[in-house]
């Protein structure tokens, strides 16, 4: 029948690469609502309470410091700073012994001492101090 030949070929091809255009269609809109998905779901998990406090960067690097914060760092009583063991290394590397990396006061050489120092920093409301106490 050579009335309808062209189209129904036409329509036989279209209805062929009609469907697999339609299922190409529908992968590629389930991928990106995936996408999405993953990305708002990231989004929330990093906003979910993993935040580091300020007080976990070191004052000299600016690094966070490694957890256990307290395994990788240590409080001088002078200053009452959280420095990083990376720059305390450094410190003595330069030949900056028996004093404080960040402001440079003499390091106590006993308890007493350190208490002492301790609490000059609660008297002027430092609160890491007070905490420390």
């Amino acid at each position: 029948d050579g009335a309808g030949g062209p189209l129904s070929l036409w329509g036989l091809w279209w209805g062929r690469h009609d469907n697999v255009l339609t299922r190409l269609s529908q992968k590629i809109t389930s991928y990106v609502m995936n996408l999405a998905a993953d990305l708002k779901f990231e989004r929330a998990l990093m906003a979910s309470g993993h935040e580091r406090p300020e007080g976990d960067r070191c004052p000299i690097c600016f690094h966070l410091i490694e957890l256990t914060v307290n395994g990788h760092s240590k409080i001088y009583a002078c200053c009452m700073k959280r420095l990083c063991n990376g720059c305390i290394l450094a410190a003595r590397q330069r030949g900056i012994l028996g004093s404080c990396p960040f402001c440079r006061t003499k390091v106590p050489a006993d308890d007493a001492s350190e208490l002492e120092m301790i609490q000059k920093r609660v008297h002027k409301k430092d609160a890491e101090a007070m905490k420390v106490l």
